[in-house]
């Protein structure tokens, strides 16, 4: 069975994706300010455009174009680099 085009087995999983992202980004964006310096913040709000790609290929089988896949990892590995130097200078501080 379809709805407007959309097979419903298709429907249901982009369902199931919006409420666990949409749950999840409420939560986080809720909480994570309240913990975090907002430039971090804005940081990890990047993450949610580099996850986006790889979302749509779990959920529909789509596959990103290397650019998607590129960029997705060029934000993954600053945000890695960022937080472990901000882990590191933390770590000199408390020392």
């Amino acid at each position: 069975p379809t709805t407007r085009g959309i097979p419903f087995h298709t429907k249901s999983r982009l369902r199931w994706a919006w409420d666990a992202h949409g749950g999840s980004h409420s939560w986080i964006c809720t909480l994570g300010p309240m913990r975090i310096p907002a430039a971090e913040v804005g940081m990890l709000m990047l993450l949610e455009t580099a996850v986006g790609p790889l979302w749509v290929w779990l959920v529909l089988t789509e596959e990103p174009g290397s650019a998607a896949l590129q960029g997705g990892s060029l934000v993954i590995a600053t945000l890695l680099l960022h937080s472990l130097y901000q882990w590191q200078q933390r770590r000199l501080a408390s020392a």
